[in-house]
């Protein structure tokens, strides 16, 4: 029902009065009108003063009438630069040896999202930095609002795209009946705490909690100028000296509140003008965070510098080294997080030194840095094979610098981060015959040429499953690759063409820079080439590959190999969700970079999770399988 102009604007009042949001104006919102009609419709009340006398004696009603006078849109990580600037923050509260939990509150927390993407920050650094301990508070005038959020239950789609990878831990995947949703850890939730509050009487209340960092954004713009500057005031006073008021990027003030400082975007810092201890952006974490250490094997002195200039502007460490001896010595003397070797050099290759570098027992990563031919493919897999985790060509350095920087800084951090076992739950033992396999897909990144031959090798014969791959390669060197792969393996390979019929004794990856995949066809399942736009950076992409099996109702083994990113996880999400494959994942202390399978897992959509040696014996139980007609 609509309601008539007078009971509008009888509406409009109630929102001032019981909420304290300003309605002249701009600031004035048809939604919470619309929002009032739709519960009197659903209470079948003829009139709005029906309505209120329904609420006045109803306390569940009144609740919803508040949450109805309200606008309340969050997400999770919203405007993430305030969330890098936290980082640092904490960084410098470690430093200043704080022997005190660090205090957040969100004070316009609607529904918690904001609580817990910054509860998921402060708990990963509680993992980093043993001692360390955190309370988050969250307040918020709308009581229905506030009893979601202390549920702490949210649909896993709206959550797992938004979270960065390095903070999955600290979320929890429902399965079973609880498939689709998702809570936080109980470490997390354990300190995190709601109640019903008003902004506007803040400015009324005694100061009870002193806080490091505050929230409240995206609801100012709500309020009048007036009561803006009295909210602001009142949420300084509710600061510690260094604390920091975040509000929302469309409520930066034109110059900073009486007493604050800005420090970042719509971030101001509440400084102490009897002492020099500022929390200020970055400062703290390059003086009290060790850089990661790289040293350079290349003959080149070329390469040498302009290699040395990139990663020390990034924040790196740099040693260099012009010979294979050299790195001898200066590996006797020092620890490296990573090493980049090229493989031509004088004396000794690379690919020598690499073989007996192995053989002493270090485990640095080595990223082999070229400038090879594809007709020297071979030389490059057999440094993989010797032990090497990526290879890049040197052109990556000029033409794509962030990629470079990126795999780099996975390699670095894969050594340095601490280990976490997988808590993969096994949901049910992998029946065959249930399951009744057509084909076996398999995706891998960074780690994932030695990885693959390592688990394909020998498992071929005439009659085996056919095979479908997606390695993410420099496309120039996928179709040696791609032979490499099936000579290893014992299977058959050609360059896979559109509409093919799979094939039992065959394997199949892309020849070139396009996405492979499945289709359904009268006659069995098809390769299916694509030249859509890239997924994740890639093409071809391990989600294109899991997607199209996925819609094509394929029966099928999956697995999801080390490498970094997200690619192939929400592929493996559509797989696990047709009922129809049995999803593996390659466990965090095989993986070179814990960041592929690691974002299956967070999403539930893996069935099991092992070593190498472990998938190498299930991918040949799985293609030794005699499929039912």
């Amino acid at each position: 029902m609509k309601l008539k102009k007078e009971d509008t604007e009888r509406v409009y009042q109630m929102a001032e009065e019981l909420v304290g949001s300003c309605q002249s104006g701009r600031f004035r919102r048809d939604i919470l009108v619309s929002n009032i009609e739709r519960r009197l419709m659903l209470l079948q009340c003829k009139s709005l003063d029906q309505y209120l006398e329904r609420a006045r004696n109803d306390q569940a009603e009144w609740k919803r009438m508040i949450s109805a006078l309200t606008i309340h849109t969050t997400s999770w990580f919203r405007e993430m630069p305030h969330f890098e600037l936290l980082k640092d923050v904490l960084v410098a509260f470690v430093a200043q040896n704080e022997k005190r939990p660090f205090r957040v509150w969100s004070a316009a927390c609607s529904t918690g999202e904001e609580v817990y993407s910054a509860a998921l920050v402060l708990e990963y650094f509680k993992m980093i930095h043993p001692g360390f301990e955190y309370e988050v508070h969250g307040s918020d005038i709308d009581p229905v609002s506030v009893e979601i959020a202390k549920k702490a239950i949210y649909q896993s789609k709206t959550v797992l795209p938004s979270v960065p990878l390095e903070f999955h831990r600290g979320v929890m995947v429902g399965s079973g009946r609880t498939v689709g949703y998702l809570t936080l850890s109980p470490e997390i939730r354990k300190v995190c705490k709601f109640k019903t509050d008003s902004l506007d009487q803040l400015s009324q209340k005694p100061v009870m909690d002193k806080y490091d960092w505050i929230f409240c954004r995206n609801v100012l713009i709500y309020f009048s100028e007036d009561k803006v500057a009295t909210i602001i005031r009142s949420l300084k006073e509710r600061l510690n000296f260094d604390g920091i008021l975040c509000l929302g990027h469309s409520e930066a003030q034109t110059r900073a509140p009486e007493g604050l400082t800005l420090i970042g975007p719509s971030s101001y810092q509440f400084r102490d003008p009897k002492r020099n201890l500022t929390l200020i952006a970055g400062e703290a974490q390059k003086k009290s965070q060790p850089k990661s250490k790289v040293l350079v094997i290349d003959d080149s002195s070329v390469v040498r510098v302009s290699l040395k200039k990139l990663l020390v502007k990034a924040g790196y460490e740099v040693w260099e080294a012009e010979s294979a001896a050299i790195a001898d010595e200066m590996i006797a003397k020092n620890d490296y997080d990573l090493i980049s070797l090229d493989l031509r050099m004088p004396e000794e290759d690379g690919s020598s030194w690499l073989k007996r570098f192995r053989k002493t027992g270090n485990k640095t990563n080595v990223m082999i840095l070229s400038d090879s031919d594809p007709k020297d493919a071979e030389i490059v897999f057999g440094a993989l094979e010797s032990g090497a985790q990526d290879y890049i060509m040197k052109s990556y350095l000029s033409n794509n610098k962030d990629q470079f920087l990126e795999r780099v800084k996975a390699l670095a951090r894969s050594r340095k981060e601490p280990r976490v076992v997988s808590t993969v739950k096994k949901r049910s033992v992998m029946d065959l015959q249930k399951i009744n396999p057509e084909v076996i897909l398999i995706g891998a990144s960074t780690g994932g040429p030695e990885t693959l031959c390592q688990i394909l090798k020998g498992i071929g014969n005439p009659d085996c499953l056919p095979i479908v791959v997606v390695q993410h390669i420099n496309h120039s060197f996928a179709k040696p690759f791609a032979l490499r792969l099936a000579s290893i393996s014992g299977l058959m390979i050609h360059e896979p063409r559109n509409g093919e019929i799979l094939k039992n004794g065959q394997i199949y990856l892309a020849f070139d820079h396009y996405h492979i995949g499945l289709t359904r066809t009268d006659k069995g399942l098809a390769i299916k080439i694509s030249q859509d736009e890239l997924m994740h950076g890639h093409r071809p992409a391990v989600d294109f590959l899991f997607q199209s099996a996925a819609n094509a109702k394929a029966r099928t083994v999956a697995f999801l190999m080390t490498g970094m990113g997200r690619d192939g996880a929400q592929g493996m999400v559509d797989l696990f969700n047709t009922g129809l494959s049995h999803n593996i994942t390659q466990n965090e202390e095989s993986s070179v970079v814990y960041g592929m399978p690691k974002e299956a897992v967070m999403r539930g959509a893996s069935h099991h999770s092992g070593g190498i040696e472990e998938i190498h014996d299930w991918v040949k139980k799985v293609a030794q399988f005699k499929t039912k007609n």
